[in-house]
């Protein structure tokens, strides 16, 4: 039987699903204990928790670029918040990245939840992808910080 009171602890202190999965991952736990660490823990099913850890590791990981591969970016709004769009390479052509089929995820406090896609970026330069997407999430949360205090002091004055 597994012992995930340490984890229960975290969850009854207030942490969410995601930072959960993070610390079991740096003590060492395999993906299929996480996921039922997750699906315990949290009440999570199945495809929940595993979302969770596939977008955990995607965050930190180079992504692959070539044809069939799944790559993701991402993007905020101030009526959406920050979100994530997921899309098949179906070429590269040109230092550009085509892609297709897309779904989009939005951030939020509780985890990561599917909205729909809507209009979307149909091609993407290829250095975009230089940086990780958990670098790229970290410049752009500085720049909508920036944004904010920027506009805070126009304000005051």
């Amino acid at each position: 039987m597994d012992d995930f009171k340490k984890y229960e602890e975290l969850r009854d202190g207030g942490a969410p699903p995601r930072e959960v999965y993070g610390l079991a991952k740096s003590d060492g736990l395999d993906p299929i204990t996480s996921i039922r660490l997750l699906r315990k823990v949290f009440g999570l099913s199945f495809m929940e928790a595993k979302k969770i850890i596939g977008m955990l590791d995607t965050l930190k990981d180079k992504q692959n670029i070539e044809p069939g591969a799944t790559v993701y970016w991402e993007g905020a709004t101030t009526e959406e918040g920050f979100f994530m769009v997921q899309a098949r390479v179906t070429r590269v052509v040109d230092g550009m990245v085509h892609v297709e089929g897309h779904k989009k995820y939005r951030l939020t406090d509780d985890g990561i939840e599917e909205v729909p896609a809507g209009m979307q970026l149909t091609s993407l330069p290829m250095h975009y992808f230089d940086k990780t997407l958990a670098e790229r999430i970290s410049d752009s949360l500085h720049f909508w910080t920036d944004l904010s205090d920027i506009s805070a002091v126009r304000k005051a004055v």
